[in-house]
């Protein structure tokens, strides 16, 4: 549509296209606005609970074992 590419030979079908297209669009954009965003109480709660599983994760691969000295140990 940014390009006209995509041009009808009847005026009418044209603006009918291009009109369409622009609302759709809008659509596009307020429908994955929504679900992409926590605006639900669920999700809330979702999101939190994802934030927890991710700091208690990251929290075990910086535990001990990269802060330690191992005395030049290497795996065999």
């Amino acid at each position: 549509m940014a390009t006209d590419l995509t041009g009808f030979s009847n005026a009418t079908i044209d603006s009918i296209y291009k009109v369409v297209s622009v609302v759709l669009n809008f659509i596009i954009v307020a429908l994955t606005t929504y679900y992409n965003n926590d605006f639900t109480e669920e999700a809330c709660r979702g999101t939190a609970i994802t934030r927890q599983m991710k700091d208690e994760k990251k929290d075990d691969y910086m535990g001990d074992y990269f802060f330690t000295d191992k005395g030049g140990e290497e795996d065999e």
